[in-house]
């Protein structure tokens, strides 16, 4: 029989308690993340205030039904009547964008409106089959050094990965490049690559494909406020950037 002493025992439960601080400390970073993301999908089928922009870029007010994440991507569901029974199915080839309110929990608990703008943009593919390669995606970062939309699409058969997440960099509305989870790395580098800080953060945790929105967010807060390039801070604004109609 193996006998452990005193030592020995502490360095296990200091060994246990390590492994279960680093996967509780995962554990809230990935609620979080999913929190600040998923005001939508909480959402699903309410009728919320929101807006349509017609392709004449005509504005009009009214409500939104909320649909799934990838269904907001490709249909609209509007009407200017909250108490309409049926609300109005837009194809997208009649939209230049559209945007709804919905609640966004912070961490003191407490709610507030969240605006979530989307606009019409054509890719190589669409984000679901039968759909086509024009679809309204959401505006990440809307203003900033650089600007970011978010492009949902199914994955085609990949379990581990049903739906992929890409995301498209803008500066001065140019398109820079788009970026999912394997090109990552890479492709950042190059954008925060005068940010000594970040740029040597690439690849560590919470410094990895799933924060690239507050990653780029600090980026463009230090482009407004060149403090020392070797000091991370965070942005604190990144809660108000999608908060405004």
């Amino acid at each position: 029989m193996v006998k452990f002493n005193q030592i020995d025992y502490i360095l296990l439960v200091l060994s246990d308690l390590n492994n279960y601080m680093k996967y509780l400390s995962t554990y809230i970073l990935l609620v979080v993340t999913l929190l600040a993301t998923s005001s939508a999908m909480a959402q699903k089928g309410a009728k919320v205030t929101g807006y349509i922009i017609d392709v004449n870029d005509q504005k009009t007010e009214g409500y939104i039904e909320v649909l799934g994440e990838l269904n907001s991507e490709v249909k609209v569901k509007f009407s200017e009547n909250k108490s309409a029974k049926k609300y109005r199915s837009i194809k997208i080839k009649d939209l230049n964008g559209y945007g709804f309110v919905g609640q966004y929990g912070d961490s003191s608990h407490s709610e507030r409106d969240n605006w979530r703008h989307f606009v019409k943009y054509e890719f190589e593919r669409p984000a679901k089959v039968f759909a086509t390669n024009e679809s309204l995606i959401e505006v990440m970062i809307p203003s900033g050094y650089y600007t970011v939309y978010k492009f949902l699409y199914e994955s085609g058969g990949n379990v581990e990965t049903p739906v992929t997440t890409r995301y498209i960099v803008l500066k001065d509305g140019v398109e820079l490049v788009q970026i999912e989870e394997d090109s990552f790395d890479k492709e950042v580098k190059k954008l925060f690559k005068d940010y000594t800080a970040l740029y040597e953060s690439i690849g560590k945790r919470k410094f990895r494909f799933i924060s690239f929105v507050r990653l780029v967010s600090d980026y463009n807060f230090w482009i407004e406020e060149q403090h020392d390039p070797k000091r991370y801070k965070l942005n604190p604004k990144i809660y108000n950037t999608q908060n405004a109609q």
